[in-house]
């Protein structure tokens, strides 16, 4: 029963993280199509193409992970996710800053601000770990 319940937990964790981090690209998802569906022109660019298709994949990669999670143990995978991972970051940063400054009314909804949030929350974060 002990045995068991060492693979259980970090299984739970796992799905728990997956969960958290799906439910954070559908929400950022849903604000990209409805500033498509709404035809948002200060809104729609490269960035938001690139940061849509991004988050497709890797909602993908996250469901794949769950039912085998040796696929992406591999070093390169590993090193290309991370250069992919930092320059999502950086054209998420861009594209949340210029929404911000050109005053993009139609991009105005309550995701933009919470994707706003989390960016500069996890921008910190990075940071303290990056000048520990």
């Amino acid at each position: 029963m002990i045995k068991s319940s060492k693979f259980i937990l970090p299984k739970m964790v796992n799905i728990s993280i997956t969960l958290f981090a799906m439910s954070i690209y559908v929400i950022y998802l849903t604000y990209i199509f409805h500033l498509e569906n709404e035809k948002c022109k200060c809104a729609l660019n490269w960035r938001h193409e690139f940061i849509k298709y991004y988050i497709i994949v890797m909602i993908g990669i996250l469901l794949l992970e769950q039912v085998s999670s040796n696929i992406f143990k591999h070093k390169f995978i590993k090193i290309l996710s991370f250069i992919l991972s930092c320059g999502y970051f950086t054209i998420l940063g861009q594209w949340l800053w210029k929404l911000h400054t050109s005053k993009c009314k139609c991009s105005d909804d309550w995701r933009k601000t919470f994707m706003e949030t989390l960016y500069i929350i996890l921008l910190v974060l990075s940071l303290l770990i990056i000048y520990k």
